[in-house]
C-alpha cells in the first residue's frame, strides 16, 4: 500500500515538474533569435540528462497494462505526451539533432503501441471497426498522443515519416486512424481529436506513395472513404476545409488510384482551387506536396 500511495505522490509530482517546463518553454519568444538559441540548449539539456529515456521507460512499462484504467498513470502520460509536443513546437529552424535521434530510435516514444493497447487491444466489436464507446481516460490519452504526433510531424515531417515507415507501425496507425475518424465522426464532442486525426494522416501520406496506398487499402470503410464522408461541415465552414483539403491533396497527390476513388465522393475542383488559393499556401502541407 505504501508503495501505490509512493508511486501515485511520484507520479502527481512528476506530472506538475513536467507542466511547469511547459510553461517555461511556452514562454519563450521563439522568433527571437537569441531565446531560439536558449531553447536549443534547453532541448539538447533534457535530452542529454535522459529524461526523454526516462519516459520510455514509463511508455513501455504500462503499455500492456490499461494505463487508461488508473487515474494517476492516466494524468501522467498525459503530461508526458503534453511535453513532448511542447518540445517539438518550440525546435523550429535548425532542429536539435539529440531530439530527433532519440524520436527515431525509440520509433517516437513507443507511443504508438501503447495507443493501439488503449484503443483497440482487446476490440471484439461486430461493426470491423473498433469499440463503440471510449471512456474519458482512452480519450484524453488519444488526444494528446495525436497532438504530439502532429507536432512532430509538423517539427520534422521526414523523421515522422521515416518512422512510420516501419510495417507494424504503419498498420497500427492505420488501424487507429480508420477507428478514430469512424468514431469521432459519430461524436461531436470529440472534434478535437477529431482535426488531430485529419492532420496526422495527411502528414503521414505526403509524398509517399507507399503509405497512400494503405489508406485504401484494408476492410471497407477505408482510411480515405471515411475521410471523403466526414461531416459536412468539414467541406463547407473554411475553418474546417482547411484542415481536411490538404489532407485529401496530400493523399491524392500524384497518385491516380486514390484521385479516382475521392472524386467518386467529392468534387476535385474544390481540392485545386483550394491548393491554388493564395490564402492557403501558409498551409505546411500545401507548401511540401511535390
Amino acid at each position: 500500500m505504501n508503495f501505490k500511495i509512493k508511486a501515485q505522490s511520484d507520479c502527481a509530482i512528476t506530472g506538475q515538474l513536467l507542466e511547469l517546463l511547459i510553461t517555461v518553454f511556452l514562454s519563450f519568444k521563439i522568433i527571437d533569435e537569441e531565446d531560439n538559441e536558449h531553447i536549443h540548449d534547453l532541448i539538447s539539456y533534457i535530452c542529454y540528462i535522459g529524461i526523454l529515456d526516462k519516459i520510455v521507460q514509463f511508455f513501455t512499462l504500462v503499455r500492456d497494462s490499461s494505463p487508461e484504467t488508473n487515474g494517476h498513470v492516466t494524468d501522467f502520460m498525459v503530461s508526458c505526451l503534453f511535453f513532448i509536443g511542447s518540445l517539438s513546437e518550440v525546435n523550429i529552424g535548425v532542429s536539435v539533432k539529440k531530439f530527433t535521434e532519440i524520436l527515431k530510435n525509440t520509433e517516437l516514444l513507443g507511443v504508438m503501441p501503447v495507443l493501439y493497447g488503449v484503443l483497440l487491444h482487446d476490440d471484439c466489436s461486430a461493426n470491423g471497426l473498433g469499440p463503440s464507446d471510449l471512456n474519458v481516460a482512452a480519450q484524453k490519452v488519444t488526444k494528446a498522443v495525436f497532438k504530439m504526433l502532429t507536432s512532430i510531424a509538423k517539427m520534422d515531417p521526414e523523421t515522422f515519416q521515416e518512422v512510420l515507415r516501419a510495417e507494424s507501425l504503419s498498420v497500427q496507425f492505420r488501424h487507429i486512424a480508420r477507428y478514430l475518424l469512424w468514431f469521432c465522426s459519430e461524436k461531436p464532442e470529440n472534434k478535437d481529436i477529431l482535426n488531430e486525426v485529419i492532420v496526422a494522416v495527411g502528414y503521414f501520406t505526403l509524398n509517399s506513395s507507399q503509405h497512400q496506398s494503405m489508406l485504401q487499402s484494408g476492410q471497407s470503410p477505408t482510411v480515405l472513404q471515411l475521410l471523403c464522408t466526414l461531416p459536412f461541415q468539414y467541406f463547407s465552414n473554411p475553418t474546417l476545409t482547411s484542415i481536411l483539403y490538404p489532407t485529401l491533396l496530400a493523399c491524392c497527390s500524384n497518385n491516380a488510384h486514390n484521385r479516382v476513388l475521392v472524386e467518386s465522393e467529392i468534387c476535385f475542383d474544390l481540392l485545386e482551387e483550394f491548393q491554388k488559393s493564395v490564402q492557403n499556401q501558409s498551409i505546411q502541407i500545401i507548401q511540401l506536396i511535390n
